[in-house]
């Protein structure tokens, strides 16, 4: 990863803090926010997660509407399972 922040795919547009993966709509259950986010700051629109570089990439959130880079998400075959460490 460079010194950019990433787009990972969840949003609250829905209901404000409740938290749903894009492609799914799927809750989501793991969260890694930095302290005291996601907090909504900037003009109450800020409903897209993000891995936040000045935080160790820990999650934030922003507006929708920033360019950013994305995260991609590839699921895996149920015959192929892998054990993920991270």
């Amino acid at each position: 990863m460079k010194d950019e922040n990433y787009w990972i795919g969840a949003n609250d547009r829905l209901i404000e803090g409740i938290w749903n993966y894009v492609d799914t709509n799927e809750l989501v259950t793991f969260t890694d926010w930095t302290p005291g986010q996601p907090d909504s700051w900037h003009a109450h629109n800020e409903d897209c997660a993000l891995f936040y570089f000045p935080h160790q990439y820990k999650w934030d959130d922003g507006p929708c509407d920033s360019k950013l880079l994305q995260i991609c998400e590839m699921r895996l075959p149920a015959a192929n399972p892998i054990d993920i460490i991270g």
